[in-house]
């Protein structure tokens, strides 16, 4: 009877464990799915954004020379049309919905030669990005580059074109980890098992013989380790959101009426601290190696370094936010998202100099493009406003008061201090005005519509005098 107990046991922990299987392989097909739409959509962004409105352009008013737009976006359209593809294939297979029983590994293999494509792309991406630089010094290309990504449809300048170069790069070295993942969690008598094992092969073998993406799949696999590493991660994989590890090492953390050692870790775009695991003391034994083999560190938790503020603190500094605890090479760290705050004290002042030196770098790489691009934002916007002022002062000399003056101190909101940021809600403040002063003149004196789509895409997209206003 005990026997039959155990035998009973055994089958239910195994339907269990196949049903978890069977649960984390349905997760793995849904993000290659979902994460290939997103991708598809990226590249559509660029061409219809950027190559199609270059081409439509009169080559007198053209400010990219051909060669600049072969660089930057070199063989891109290839990849596209590769992936259109690729994800027609991925859907098919996947059809009607992802299911656990589905195979995939032979798409991989189907296109595995195709992928060289990524070749040529990635090779030239160093150049790409060292041309995109010069560019933006130049204030007509950059605005004219800013002015095709808001008339994409991307509203927001979180993501800068450099971001969207990077994703053909970012995807190829994708592939291994997702494969490498599915594989994981595809039992080894499913009919998927041999081809997934050989397209993780055959997809790494891709990334290998491209330097680019082979520096690129190293950082990757090394952010991937150490995540294995770290029990209890919560949140989005350090793969899907960073690139680099940028510093790490022991700090105390005051919190709570706590002090606590913990091991942080920089990351470009976030900042993780973790309880570093006990280690069984004594004899070695079994337990004591699978501790060393398994996570080191539990953990405990994460801040997007976007929300993130700093801010030094004097050695002997005892306060509320130190618990009156006196503070010495000590900073400290504000979650704007949750309004939650903590201390961290290094062991030395150099490590203190370190790890502000590691912050602000990381805060600089982060902002600097964003700010230029809200900035360059923030200009055009005006310029636009300005038109609009002159060509209502002609039209309408008497019926609206003369603003001249507050219209013409806009731009110097973000001409002064290097670390002012142009906060989205002024810059939304600056979209209201400007859709109401053109409704106001087209309802004055161009009856054309009322449309608020109309008179936005009019106030963004097109100066007066190619509307016929003039």
């Amino acid at each position: 009877m005990d026997e039959d107990d155990g035998h009973h046991e055994n089958g239910v922990h195994a339907t269990k464990d196949s049903d978890r299987q069977q649960r984390l392989r349905l997760c793995v097909l849904n993000e290659l799915l979902n994460t290939e739409r997103d991708y598809v959509r990226t590249l559509l962004f660029l061409q219809s954004a950027f190559l199609h409105r270059i081409r439509q352009t009169a080559d007198d008013q053209q400010c990219l020379s051909t060669e600049h737009v072969k660089i930057l976006f070199s063989n891109i359209e290839d990849i596209l049309e590769l992936h259109k593809e690729v994800l027609s294939a991925v859907e098919s297979s996947l059809q009607p919905d992802p299911h656990p029983q589905h195979a995939l590994g032979h798409v991989f293999l189907q296109f595995r030669e195709s992928f060289s494509v990524y070749g040529e792309y990635c090779s030239n991406h160093e150049k790409a990005l060292r041309l995109l630089v010069e560019l933006n010094k130049i204030p007509n290309i950059r605005t004219f580059l800013l002015h095709c990504m808001l008339l994409g449809g991307k509203k927001s300048t979180d993501v800068p074109l450099e971001g969207y170069l990077l994703s053909p790069i970012q995807r190829i070295c994708k592939y291994p980890l997702l494969l490498k993942e599915l594989l994981k969690r595809t039992p080894k008598k499913h009919t998927d098992y041999p081809a997934v094992e050989e397209a993780l092969q055959a997809m790494k073998a891709v990334c290998s013989n491209i330097n680019e993406t082979k520096r690129q799949m190293e950082k990757l696999e090394a952010l991937e380790q150490l995540q294995s590493h770290i029990e209890g991660w919560e949140g989005t994989n350090l793969t899907d959101i960073c690139t680099e590890l940028l510093l790490h090492g022991n700090l105390l953390k005051i919190s709570a009426g706590n002090i606590q050692e913990r091991v942080f870790f920089l990351f470009d775009n976030l900042l993780v601290y973790c309880k570093r695991k006990s280690r069984v003391s004594g004899k070695k034994s079994a337990k004591r190696t699978k501790s060393i083999n398994g996570p080191l560190y539990v953990f405990r938790g994460r801040i997007n370094t976007e929300v993130m503020e700093v801010e030094n603190v004097e050695d002997g500094t005892a306060d509320y936010h130190s618990n009156n605890y006196t503070v010495t090479n000590g900073w400290k760290i504000h979650n704007t998202a949750k309004n939650k705050w903590f201390v961290c004290m290094a062991k030395h002042a150099e490590d203190k100099q370190k790890w502000l030196d590691a912050i602000l770098r990381e805060r600089e790489q982060r902002e600097c493009l964003k700010l230029g691009m809200e900035r360059d934002a923030y200009v055009m916007i005006a310029e636009k406003g300005e038109k609009l002022y002159h060509l209502m002062m002609t039209k309408s000399r008497h019926l609206i008061k003369d603003r001249r003056r507050k219209l013409s101190i806009v731009p110097k909101c973000f001409m002064g201090k290097a670390s002012f940021v142009v906060t989205r809600r002024l810059l939304c403040l600056v979209h209201v005005l400007q859709v109401y002063f053109a409704g106001l003149f087209l309802s004055l004196c161009v009856p054309l519509t009322s449309s608020p789509t109309f008179l936005l895409a009019l106030s963004l997209s097109f100066p007066p005098e190619e509307c016929g206003l003039h």
